[in-house]
């Protein structure tokens, strides 16, 4: 059975969701209806545990979702309502990037290296990221590819404990990988990839950096040079009593310094 008791949701002082009540037991259908803007999606966030209520509870079978909400999500089936996809990235290098992270939980062993803190950029401010090292599973023998390239790569990972979310991915290949056993390539030792998360105003998480950088070869003499860098946001909080006036000249300001540093990124080139 799933309850929603008392769900009340802000953004800052807005309210999206005010007092939501209701009981859905097995073999009940629920619909949940409103006009744009009536927070019906805050409200399957906050049911799906990707968003915490302000105030209120969420109990599934008696029990709140948050006290374990690995084990609830264990029996939650989710269709959101867009696909988001990253849109710097081609189809293959989508695909090939979600096949490379659904290997990693057997791909890879995990070592417990301490916790630090969330920032405005990275995971939730002002909350402790859980921080994990990582190195290749001597037994793990890759279906693909695609996955071969974790058997090289050693980094580190930063998890959200509470909200059960990627942080930050960052690894590197310590040695060169080979692809049918060198006959079909390889790519050299150094490669790089770097992938940060964070927690936007609205609750919701995106993406904000993303770099990857690799090189090698193809079948002996097709080189491999893939450098991709992507800064997706990069907000930060103002003063809560800036004027409109000081707001336009804050971007004036921003966009100046945008301008100065593309004009110099050209120089280099």
């Amino acid at each position: 059975m799933l309850e929603a008791k008392g769900l009340l949701k802000f953004y800052g002082s807005v309210p999206a969701v005010q007092n939501v009540t209701f009981t859905l037991k097995p073999g009940q259908v629920l619909g949940y209806l409103g006009p744009n803007g009536s927070g019906k999606s805050t409200t399957v966030k906050m049911l799906t545990g990707l968003l915490e209520p302000t105030r209120g509870q969420v109990v599934h079978d008696g029990c709140d979702i948050h006290e374990n909400l690995l084990a609830y999500r264990k029996h939650l089936g989710y269709v959101p309502e867009e696909a988001n996809l990253y849109p710097y990235l081609t189809g293959e290098e989508y695909l090939e990037m979600v096949g490379t992270l659904r290997a990693m939980p057997e791909a890879l062993l995990y070592e417990y290296d301490g916790f630090e803190p969330g920032t405005a950029t990275l995971g939730h401010k002002g909350e402790d990221l859980l921080r994990l090292k990582f190195h290749p599973n001597p037994d793990y023998d890759p279906p693909t590819r695609v996955e071969q390239l974790l058997t090289g790569m050693t980094g580190i990972l930063l998890v959200d404990p509470q909200r059960l979310r990627l942080a930050r991915i960052d690894g590197k290949l310590e040695k060169d990988v080979a692809f049918g056993w060198g006959s079909l390539g390889h790519l050299d030792k150094g490669g790089h990839i770097l992938m940060d998360q964070g927690e936007l105003p609205d609750g919701n998480w995106a993406l904000r950096y993303f770099t990857m950088r690799f090189t090698g070869k193809v079948v002996f003499f097709k080189n491999i040079d893939v450098n991709t860098t992507e800064t997706s946001w990069d907000f930060h909080r103002v003063a809560d009593d800036l004027s409109f006036a000081q707001g336009l000249q804050l971007l004036k300001q921003q966009e100046a310094e945008v301008t100065k540093n593309a004009s110099l990124s050209r120089g280099l080139e």
